[in-house]
């Protein structure tokens, strides 16, 4: 959100709601495989040249339930393109999370 700036471009309550099943739908195999550090993301493509740490969004109700809020993050789409393209692996810790 910017100040004096509509709102736009958001993620609606149906991608937010999803994205709370996700990490229920994931987190028997994060449990199985006893992987220890999980994020729960919205991540953008932008034309910036930087990530951008945009936010933060969550739902109470979610969240009481001990899910985690959802970082949102725009990332570089020339550098993603760049890893796919390359077959490399993008640097996880850019984010910030």
């Amino acid at each position: 959100m910017e100040h004096n700036k509509k709102l736009r471009g958001q993620p609606g309550i149906e991608s937010i709601t999803k994205q709370y099943l996700y990490q229920l739908a994931y987190q028997p195999f994060v449990e199985a495989h006893q992987i220890s550090t999980v994020r729960n993301c919205f991540l953008m493509p932008t034309a910036a040249s930087d990530v951008i740490e945009k936010g933060v969004v969550s739902l109470g109700m979610l969240h009481n339930l001990g899910l985690q809020n959802i970082q949102i993050r725009l990332l570089p789409a020339s550098v993603l393109y760049k890893h796919y393209i390359e077959s490399t692996k993008f640097n996880l810790q850019s984010l910030n999370l």
